[in-house]
């Protein structure tokens, strides 16, 4: 499936479906993007079992909502990421397993990302190196578009975790969203609660924090800062990390957070982790999935729910409580001083 969404990707053919009303024939897609129509129908027809576009005739086909995300540039944007990153992976997969005797490298310096792509470090330390620029916008408006549906703060009482919308004084940090690219989060999060006082800060390293348009994510404020190194804004209510902790493995994971404790006020602060809770039977297949690219990729894990409150209280937290959300990248973890 990746494979045809990237060809039809770079032909345009999803922008060409999205930008005109009816069905299109494979020869008339083919003629405007230079490709023989019979390839391209190919293609198209397996994209139309995937439910990418629909099929409305024989040699027919016609834009559905999923066409049309793929055409944004956000679509097209996870569609090269994924083709890039993921593809290149798998193929080696097994051959990268086979020099590990099988086992799972435990040891970031195993990654399959160094062993199938010869690189001398870890991914995202290559992501955010000179020349990757295009590769790191193509990641973040990634972690954007996988981010749809419902918000965590949309679905959940914010008023018991953050407390009441004018509790935080003006010019004190509310949310640092730590490890939080573009910042797209705290805009979305500014928009939807404009009424709620106290600063929100997103950090990342300085290539990623270099990219951002300063003026577009106003009265937001952007922050460069290495997560493994100690937390420089004090005393904020929350500390956010969404989707960050499925990319490391155990004892990262807990330098990240005692980084974050050290900044907590006692009976104040809290981390909020937004990330997937694994089933512990039936675990759907999003899960799974996740878990097997963050061990190719990066030997991480997606974790379950005894995984997530053991690694916490090593980091010497607690598990406060584990919110439900609609939010596709996972559930709301809260977690305060032990």
């Amino acid at each position: 499936m990746l494979t045809a969404a990237k060809i039809c990707a770079s032909l345009d053919i999803f922008s060409k479906l999205a930008s005109e009303s009816g069905p299109k024939s494979a020869t008339e897609l083919a003629e405007a993007s230079g490709a023989e129509p019979k390839l391209l129908e190919r293609f198209l027809r397996h994209l139309v079992n995937r439910n990418i576009v629909e099929e409305a005739g024989p040699g027919l086909f016609e834009a559905n909502a999923v066409t049309k995300l793929y055409a944004s540039a956000h679509g097209a944007a996870i569609v090269m990421h994924m083709y890039e990153s993921n593809s290149r992976l798998l193929a080696h997969a097994d051959e990268a397993l086979r020099k590990t005797g099988y086992r799972m490298p435990l040891e970031e310096s195993e990654s399959l990302f160094r062993l199938a792509t010869g690189i001398d470090t870890d991914y995202f330390t290559w992501l955010n190196r000179p020349g990757n620029e295009s590769r790191l916008d193509r990641f973040q408006k990634t972690m954007e578009f996988t981010a749809y549906g419902a918000k965590w703060f949309q679905t959940i009482p914010l008023d018991e975790i953050l407390g009441g919308k004018h509790d935080v004084s003006t010019d004190a940090p509310l949310i640092v969203d730590v490890g939080g690219g573009f910042g797209q989060e705290m805009v979305a999060f500014h928009q939807a609660q404009s009424d709620r006082s106290g600063r929100l800060i997103f950090q990342d390293l300085e290539a990623t924090i270099h990219r951002v348009d300063a003026a577009g994510i106003s009265p937001v404020e952007a922050q460069v800062h290495d997560f493994f190194t100690p937390q420089p804004v004090q005393g904020a209510k929350a500390y956010f990390l969404k989707r960050i902790l499925h990319d490391w493995d155990k004892e990262k994971c807990i330098s990240i957070l005692r980084n974050l404790k050290g900044a907590m006020k006692p009976l104040y602060s809290k981390i909020l982790v937004l990330d997937l809770v694994v089933a512990d039977m039936s675990a759907d297949w999003y899960s799974t999935g996740s878990d097997i690219m963050m061990m190719l990729a990066l030997s991480a894990t997606e974790r379950r729910e005894k995984e997530w409150r053991e690694m916490i209280a090593e980091a010497g937290l607690q598990v406060s409580k584990i919110w439900d959300t609609e939010d596709a990248d996972g559930k709301l973890i809260e977690i305060v001083l032990a």
